[in-house]
């Protein structure tokens, strides 16, 4: 698991230092492969609902940015800027299973995450696991500098 928490940070940095996430702007999640370690291993956080049920995802782990994490210096503290989170029930509760020290939490955009992978888990019959959302800012410029023009 330690493996799989570093390259995570590492491909978070290399995403910064390729301009592709500016300081905070953006988030990474990754569905855990199954087998990954069980509860007792990651500890005991408490369950919190979440807005909608995502079932497809039941019993499943993903790891994910938290809320304000900077891209850039993940590799230096993943404990701090990611979190491994168990999906309970029928899909319709998470916990914080691992990460996030020093008073962390998940992005704030954990449900369009949970629902992107259940929908990209379905599709692909497991194969697709990383949902990456950022805000490059050579695009973001673009979409001030252009006129949008959606006959071309």
């Amino acid at each position: 698991m330690r493996e799989v928490i570093e390259a995570v940070a590492r491909t978070a940095r290399d995403l910064w230092i390729r301009g592709f996430a500016e300081r905070n702007a953006g988030n990474l999640s990754l569905l855990l492969p199954p087998g990954s370690p069980p509860d007792a291993e990651l500890g005991d956080a408490p369950w919190r609902s979440l807005d909608a049920p995502v079932p497809g995802l039941a019993g499943d782990r993903l790891l994910f940015t938290g809320t304000g994490s900077m891209m850039r210096v993940l590799p230096a503290a993943p404990e701090r800027g990611l979190g491994v989170g168990v999906i309970g029930g029928g899909g319709d509760r998470f916990r914080v299973a691992w990460g996030f020290e020093g008073g962390g939490a998940p992005t704030s955009e954990l449900l369009p995450h949970l629902l992107a992978h259940a929908a990209r888990k379905e599709a692909s019959a497991g194969a697709d696991r990383v949902i990456l959302h950022a805000h490059p800012p050579n695009l973001v410029a673009l979409t001030y500098a252009l006129d949008l023009d959606t006959a071309s």
